[in-house]
């Protein structure tokens, strides 16, 4: 019977365990069609939180905040997810759209270029090598390392 518990216990501790974390953008398009736009943006930005340079996430949360009336905020987030993603359809249409809507009824003129900036530009990986024309200085000096006749 004690052996019976035991298996028990460890096999409800060992599902519990396995389940699967929540899902951020799975809530943030549930609060979306509930019509809590509140909630999208804050399980939106977990998205980002998590994967900021995720242009589904982005193009999601630019769609939250025209919801929530924030249209720049929009608009910088469909520019974002516009550069990281350029072949993408939905987006360049919510961008579009995001575009003409704050023309029309702010009269300002957009931009490409984002104000907010969520993305860092990356790191340079490589430097980039010398040109066989360009001298470089040797890192070490060219003596020998053994000073012994044998290597001489």
């Amino acid at each position: 019977m004690k052996y019976f518990l035991l298996l028990c216990l460890f096999g409800l501790i060992g599902t519990v365990s396995m389940a699967a974390p929540p899902d951020p953008m799975q809530y943030g398009r549930a609060f979306l069609a509930e019509g809590d736009h509140a909630a999208a943006v804050k399980s939106y930005a977990e998205a980002l939180r998590l994967n900021p340079s995720d242009p589904v996430a982005l193009n999601n949360m630019g769609v939250a905040k025209a919801a929530a009336g924030d249209a720049q905020a929009a608009l910088d987030f469909f520019v974002q997810a516009s550069q990281l993603a350029p072949l993408r359809e939905d987006i360049k249409e919510n961008l579009a759209n995001a575009q003409a809507w704050v023309k029309i009824y702010t009269g300002a003129a957009t931009t490409a270029a984002s104000s907010l900036t969520f993305i860092p530009e990356p790191p340079a990986l490589w430097t980039a090598r010398p040109s066989s024309t360009e001298k470089t200085k040797p890192t070490r000096p060219l003596t020998p390392v053994c000073k012994k006749r044998s290597c001489k």
